[in-house]
């Protein structure tokens, strides 16, 4: 197969593909340390999910070879023995003089264990996804390159927290809500006065009804400046509560 390869390439443009035979990426070796934590090796080799593509020459050994130690704890403490599962997203080739991502077609699981975690990743894109009875379950993502971070924590919420949270949210909207509803009404009533009280002053002839009509004008403009700030206020506080709710469920 590879004899074919060479043979098309050299026809199309003179490249060469040298690729090493494709290994298949095992999780099935696990051993446990002391204190419960949990060591996964995944067995060294290459990843090939297409390196015969046209703008591949040849998978980064040095990230494809050798895997990264990672190191993955879950945080509140009552959730520190939470099962992760590692989701393979992508992983690091060698175009020319640089490595680049490439992503999977489909993702792939590589297994699941317990927390807290230490596992070889080869280079690439990952996702961590961490579940617990009792708790939201929370998705980090991470990437692996050279010099980057191989410590990660992951923060799950309890669903009874996220509950009160919750209530306490919507209480705060159903009561601006309310005031804004009834700030806009008083708004609609203090215009439509003021619009009223603007026509009889036009009308007015006597003096003592021209200062009348006036001074309930202003008074009219007050309110319905009052009114309206609160509505607006109001009716912000229910939106971003409305938002804030949203991100409790």
């Amino acid at each position: 197969m590879i004899k074919i390869h060479l043979f098309l390439f050299f026809i199309i443009g003179g490249l060469e593909l040298a690729a090493s035979e494709p290994k298949e990426i095992r999780s099935d070796s696990i051993s446990n340390q002391a204190q419960g934590n949990t060591t996964a090796k995944i067995d060294s080799g290459t990843i090939n999910t297409g390196a015969d593509r046209a703008n591949v020459t040849r998978i980064d050994t040095s990230l494809g070879q050798k895997a990264e130690e990672v190191s993955v704890k879950v945080d509140p403490k009552e959730a520190g023995d939470a099962t992760i599962v590692v989701v393979r997203k992508s992983v690091f080739y060698l175009i020319q003089d640089g490595s680049v991502c490439y992503n999977l077609e489909v993702p792939d699981t590589l297994g699941v264990w317990k927390a807290p975690l230490n596992i070889s990743l080869f280079g690439g894109d990952y996702d961590l996804i961490a579940k617990k009875e009792g708790f939201r379950e929370a998705i980090k993502e991470i990437s692996l390159s050279r010099n980057r971070e191989k410590n990660f924590s992951i923060d799950l919420v309890s669903i009874p927290f996220l509950q009160e949270k919750r209530f306490q949210w919507s209480t705060i909207k159903w009561i601006s809500g309310a005031v804004a509803a009834a700030s806009s009404a008083l708004s609609y009533y203090f215009n439509s006065r003021i619009n009223a009280y603007t026509t009889e002053y036009s009308n007015a002839v006597l003096p003592d009804v021209i200062q009348d009509k006036r001074n309930k004008i202003d008074r009219s403009q007050r309110y319905f400046s009052v009114s309206t700030t609160i509505a607006f206020t109001a009716w912000g506080g229910f939106g971003l509560s409305w938002i804030i709710e949203k991100l409790y469920e």
